[in-house]
C-alpha cells in the first residue's frame, strides 16, 4: 500500500496541490496503513488462538466460519 499511496502523493505534487494538504495526506496514509496492519495481525492472531484450542477447526471449512465470524464480530465492534 505505501509504494501506491507514495505515488498518489507525487500525482498531487505534480498538480500543484499545496504542499501543508500533501503533508497531512501522508500522514494520514501511513496511519491508515498501520491501523490496517494492526488489524490484520490481530485477526491472525485470534484465528491462531482458536486453532490451538479447537483442534476441528483445522479444517479448512472450520477455519473459514470462523474467519467469517471473527470479520462480523470484528465490523460490529468497530462500528463498521
Amino acid at each position: 500500500m505505501g509504494e501506491a499511496n507514495n505515488g498518489r502523493l507525487n500525482v498531487a505534487r505534480l498538480a500543484n496541490i499545496p504542499k501543508s494538504v500533501i503533508d497531512v495526506a501522508g500522514v494520514k496514509s501511513r496511519a491508515l496503513e498501520e491501523s490496517i496492519k494492526k488489524r490484520k495481525l490481530a485477526h491472525l492472531y485470534v484465528i491462531m488462538c482458536a486453532c490451538a484450542y479447537d483442534p476441528s477447526l483445522t479444517r479448512l471449512d472450520h477455519k473459514l466460519q470462523f474467519e467469517s465470524w471473527v470479520m462480523e464480530t470484528t465490523r460490529s465492534y468497530n462500528g463498521l
